[in-house]
């Protein structure tokens, strides 16, 4: 049999014997879970599982900037991206071979927690960009919530580099100018309409106001409410409209403003 390298990053087997490619078959499996078989030859490529992981360990070691704890997700993460792939169906439950893995070496479930959170944002700042022209300022608020922006984009360019070499990481620059001009880079952001601010309008705790202040929340990442002024406005608006329709909330305000009044 012969093995020539027919692209970059592609090796072809040809003239497998019929006997060998039964083991041929299930020793790549068992190692990669990547496999493809033509009528004549089977292709086997270095962009398997364990091709690509070995490439992004790679890159991602060049970019640790010594931050223990960031460094070590991120390594932990290039080794284990691409598990779920290379682990044979029914081994175990879908998306819980990397959890699986980890709890084996460590009990610490946020640095686990991290690295799963880390592994499935991997992909997403080339997919926001490629539909870029689509996407709200809300998109990128949200993101933030997962996942520090700035701590996401050195692994997600060990990733991109592990798939497309030297190619220019075009939508981490775009990702990094959208983030910062929306404040949320290094941060997540946070609520501006607080319970306190509730309260001192007369509303009562309990879930109400809980579904209150996350609707006000969602209005912020979507750029309604900018400001504790505006975030004021919408919650009088709010409540305007739901004392409309809702006599309790009226009865909820008046009976708080009564027991101000008395003390």
């Amino acid at each position: 049999s012969g093995c020539e390298q027919a692209d970059e990053g592609i090796w072809t087997v040809t003239d497998v014997p019929r006997l060998g490619r039964p083991a041929l078959f299930f020793c790549w499996w068992s190692i990669t879970g990547s496999w493809r078989i033509g009528s004549t030859f089977m292709v086997i490529s270095c962009r398997t599982p364990w091709a690509l992981t070995q490439a992004m360990l790679d890159r991602a070691a060049a970019l640790r900037v010594a931050e223990g704890w960031q460094d070590l997700v991120m390594m932990t993460a290039a080794l284990c991206h691409r598990m779920e792939e290379a682990v044979p169906e029914g081994v175990c439950g879908a998306g819980t071979a990397v959890a699986a893995f980890l709890s084996r070496l460590t009990n610490e479930s946020a640095f686990i927690a991290a690295v799963q959170t880390l592994i499935a944002e991997l992909p997403t700042p080339q997919r926001l960009y490629e539909g870029r022209d689509r996407v709200a300022p809300g998109t990128i608020r949200r993101m933030a919530l997962r996942i520090s922006i700035a701590s996401l984009l050195r692994p997600a360019s060990a990733y991109h580099q592990s798939l497309h070499g030297e190619v220019p990481f075009e939508a981490g620059a775009w990702l990094e100018a959208r983030a910062r001009a929306l404040n949320v880079w290094e941060q997540a952001p946070e609520p501006i309409l607080k319970g306190r601010h509730l309260l001192k309008r007369g509303m009562q705790s309990g879930p109400a106001m809980g579904q209150l202040i996350q609707m006000a929340f969602e209005a912020q990442l979507d750029g309604d409410i900018n400001s504790l002024e505006e975030a004021l406005a919408w919650l009088d608006a709010q409540r305007a409209g739901e004392s409309a329709v809702n006599p309790d909330v009226v009865a909820d305000a008046r009976g708080s403003a009564t027991r101000r009044g008395k003390s």
